[in-house]
């Protein structure tokens, strides 16, 4: 099989791209570089590896890319609020439009399936006695999650014809990656605790779910595996575990005790939601097999370790300039 991986540098990307290497799968990354390419530079040499450079919205770039490729995973994306609000219109083309031209490419040249990565975050707010699934009104509160309901929908009303689209709706991701983002709850906490930092902790009682990297790795690998009738016109949440963000204050005491935890009332992330993950693990009988705790501590004993020279980098938090959006 011969994969497009879109957004194959990133956070995600660059774990996926060595996990379809051990499989024997060729892989083909497109990616604009914004923050280097750090996350892939070991895989450069590979006989079965190969770095397009490119824009998510060049067409015609992205043609040529998909030469011959089976499936795409398509992972590039603008993510996370303070990203998404550099610039508002390169976020929605990024996120939202180019999504549906890369499905009409993919289409049009006869690519099998599509796997497209998505975000809980579309549910917003979901009442606490509830666990959010597939068919739960979605409720977003941020440009971010506002972009990735506008490409769902789009990958939805598009005629697919012999291309599997299938939607997965990640939990936030965590653990480790040889391209590292620290901007994530668990894996900044971790950041914070392993190097002595102050954390502030903004309503303790909210509710998140989060999905272990390996495990995000694991279910595209289902996907891209399964059969196609398993997969085409599915949504599927995927989550290790939902957590009260207090449970990540008592998580971080566990193993650093003397952490300086400052927890605040404000509402400046207003998102509380559980999510269940039952569907996916009925469909493909996909279960996580890593969870928040174990996260964490992989997260911080890499920084007392020393991976990162610096840790609290700016290239760590995946926010472009304005300037790195233009075309």
């Amino acid at each position: 099989m011969k994969v497009l991986i879109t957004g194959g540098v990133g956070y995600l990307g660059s774990a996926l791209t060595a996990y379809l290497l051990e499989k024997k799968m060729q892989v083909v990354v497109y990616d604009k570089l914004l923050f280097g390419a750090e996350g892939i530079s070991s895989f450069l040499p590979h006989p079965n590896f190969r770095l397009v450079v490119g824009d998510i919205r060049d067409t015609q770039a992205l043609k040529a890319a998909c030469g011959q490729v089976t499936a795409i995973v398509h992972l590039a994306a603008l993510v996370g609020e303070t990203a998404c609000e550099v610039d508002r219109q390169a976020t929605s083309a990024i996120n939202s439009e180019a999504t549906l031209g890369l499905a009409k490419i993919a289409a049009k040249i006869g690519i099998k399936r599509m796997i497209f990565s998505s975000t809980c975050s579309n549910y917003g707010l979901v009442d606490r006695e509830t666990l959010a699934c597939e068919d739960t009104p979605l409720k977003p509160l941020s440009l971010y999650a506002q972009t990735k309901i506008a490409a769902e929908k789009s990958l939805q009303e598009i005629s697919q014809g012999k291309l599997a689209i299938c939607i997965l709706r990640f939990g936030t991701i965590c653990g480790v990656s040889a391209r590292m983002r620290f901007n994530l709850l668990i894996n900044d906490l971790a950041r914070r605790a392993a190097s002595g930092r102050d954390i502030s902790i903004f309503a303790p009682r909210a509710w998140r779910p989060f999905l272990h990297i390996n495990d995000a790795v694991g279910v595209i690998y289902r996907c891209l595996t399964a059969p196609s009738a398993k997969i085409s016109g599915e949504i599927f949440n995927v989550v290790s575990e939902n957590c009260q963000k207090q449970k990540l204050i008592k998580l971080t005491h566990k193993y650093f005790p003397r952490a300086k935890v400052e927890v605040r009332p404000g509402k400046s992330d207003p998102r509380d939601y559980r999510v269940s993950g039952a569907h996916v693990g009925r469909k493909l009988k996909f279960l996580p097999k890593h969870g928040v705790e174990e996260a964490f501590v992989e997260v911080a004993t890499a920084v007392k370790n020393g991976l990162w020279s610096d840790p609290f980098r700016d290239i760590y938090e995946a926010v472009p300039t304005k300037h790195q959006l233009k075309k």
